[in-house]
């Protein structure tokens, strides 16, 4: 009787078979990256010059003496004094720009399995009376 898969030959047969190791990537997420900015503030402390007017006053002695009777006072005399102050104009304007890239790193990681394979043992089974 021949075995279906003996390619024809007559007699029993044993299929061998092994396991074989195939190796295949699979994109996992690992982590992630949030991106904040935050504002930072911090005390200038500037000397700025400025200015202001002040009222001087310039008296000088009669050289000779008033003729005049006593007049009436007249009306105050009003003078308006300016003075600089300090303006702080405070403006946000773009000073730097930071471009985030994600870089492709490719590394070697070992790995290891255990693979098993099948032998094929035959025994016989001789008795006395078969040996020659």
């Amino acid at each position: 009787m021949s075995h279906p898969d003996s390619g024809g030959q007559d007699g029993p047969s044993v299929l061998r078979s092994e396991q074989q190791l195939r190796i295949d990537r699979q994109l996992v997420a690992t982590e992630r990256v949030r991106i904040r900015k935050r504002i930072v503030s911090e005390t200038r402390h500037l000397e700025v010059t400025v200015r202001r007017e002040e009222l001087v006053i310039d008296r000088e002695p009669l050289t000779e003496a008033p003729v005049e009777a006593v007049r009436p006072a007249p009306e105050p005399l009003v003078v308006v004094l300016y003075e600089e102050v300090p303006v702080v104009d405070i403006r946000a304007r773009p000073y730097q720009e930071a471009t985030v890239t994600v870089e492709l790193v490719t590394t070697e990681q070992p790995v290891s399995t255990e693979l098993q394979h099948e032998h094929i043992q035959v025994e016989t089974d001789r008795t006395a009376s078969d040996a020659p």
